[in-house]
């Protein structure tokens, strides 16, 4: 199992490396390491299709995942080009995060229904005022 893992993991690596000498810098540690990530997140995939119910390793696979998406992202922002260069040799799917959304909470709910309704409140008071001053503004121009 091991050496199956370690095989898998060195494909993946030779496949994003750029050259063989890249080993220090910061770009090809990163490209290393979303790669070994991949490795293990698709050994997590195949030991979960045999065991379902194993909770801890479907854990691991998820921080896994998360740490993968982090980099990515980072990649991402940093060098486009190579970001979809590694997604594309890996064969990863990224996703864009979603937006903020607040969550809706009862208290929430009220209180922008009552916001709302103040709101209505003022805008008739303010049409009633609008009114009478526009005809007062006609009866000045009939005079």
């Amino acid at each position: 199992q091991k050496e199956k893992m370690k095989i898998k993991t060195q494909q993946l690596v030779e496949k994003v490396r750029r050259s063989p000498s890249d080993n220090g810098s910061f770009e090809p540690a990163l490209f290393s390491t979303v790669a070994v990530l991949t490795a293990r997140i698709r050994m997590f995939e195949e030991h979960l299709h045999r065991h379902p119910k194993d909770k801890n390793n479907r854990r691991r696979m998820l921080m896994a995942m998360d740490k993968r998406k982090k980099l990515l992202g980072y990649l991402r922002r940093v060098r486009f080009d190579t970001f979809e260069n590694t997604c594309q040799q890996l064969g990863i799917q990224y996703s864009l995060p979603a937006p903020y959304t607040r969550r809706v909470t009862k208290r929430w709910l009220v209180k922008k229904a009552f916001c709302v309704k103040v709101f209505q409140e003022a805008q008739k008071l303010k049409a009633a005022e609008r009114l009478k001053q526009r005809r007062e503004r006609q009866a000045r121009a009939r005079a």
